[in-house]
C-alpha cells in the first residue's frame, strides 16, 4: 500500500513539473524566437507566456529574444485577430486575452461577442437538458404524492418553454449571422 502511494505521488509530482515547462531543451536551444513567438500569437497568448518561456529556458541557460518574439508574436496575432477566428474563439467559449492590435480588435470582439452570447445559450440549453432529465428520473419514486408530481411536472413545462425561448434566440442569432456574411461578401 506504501509503495502505491509512493508512486501515485511520483507520477503528480512529475505531472505538475511537467506542466511547469512551456518549452522543451531543445526548443529553448534551437531559438527559433520568431517562430514560437508567432505560434503564441496565433492562439492569442499574451505577454506573459514569453515569461513563461524565459523560466522554462533559463533552466536549460538559455535567455530568448524578447524582440525577436515579440515580431512573430505580432505576426500571429494578425492570424489570431481575425473576426472569423473571433467567433470561433467566443463559441468555444473560450476567454479573449485583451491581446489584439487597435485596428484588428475592433472587428475581433464584435464576432467574439456574438459567438460568447451563443456559448453561453449552448450552455443554458445544457443545463436546462440536465434538469429536466433529472425531473424524469424523480417520476420514477412511488412514494412521490400528487401534488409533488404536478410541481414536477410544472417545473418541467416551465424548463421546456425556457428551452424553446433559448433555441429561438439561438436561431435568430444565426440567421442575423448568415445574412451579414451574406451581405457581406456581396460587397
Amino acid at each position: 500500500m506504501k509503495s502505491l502511494a509512493k508512486f501515485v505521488i511520483s507520477a503528480a509530482a512529475i505531472a505538475v513539473l511537467a506542466g511547469c515547462s512551456t518549452l522543451s531543451k531543445e526548443q529553448c536551444e534551437m531559438g527559433d524566437w520568431h517562430e514560437i513567438g508567432r505560434m503564441d500569437g496565433s492562439k492569442g497568448y499574451d505577454m506573459t507566456r514569453f515569461q513563461q518561456h524565459v523560466k522554462a529556458c533559463g533552466e536549460y541557460g538559455v535567455t530568448p529574444s524578447r524582440e525577436i518574439y515579440t515580431k512573430g508574436r505580432d505576426v500571429g496575432l494578425t492570424t489570431y485577430c481575425t473576426p472569423e477566428n473571433g467567433m470561433a474563439v467566443g463559441r468555444n467559449g473560450s476567454t479573449y486575452n485583451n491581446v489584439c492590435p487597435a485596428d484588428l480588435e475592433r472587428g475581433f470582439l464584435k464576432k467574439y461577442k456574438i459567438g460568447k452570447e451563443m456559448y453561453d445559450i449552448d450552455s443554458q440549453i445544457k443545463q436546462i437538458d440536465y434538469d429536466i432529465e433529472s425531473i424524469d428520473g424523480q417520476f420514477d419514486n412511488a412514494k412521490l404524492s400528487s401534488s409533488d408530481r404536478s410541481r414536477l411536472r410544472s417545473d418541467q413545462r416551465r424548463l421546456e418553454r425556457e428551452k424553446d425561448r433559448l433555441q429561438k434566440r439561438l436561431t435568430m442569432i444565426e440567421m442575423k449571422e448568415m445574412v451579414t456574411e451574406a451581405v457581406q461578401k456581396q460587397d
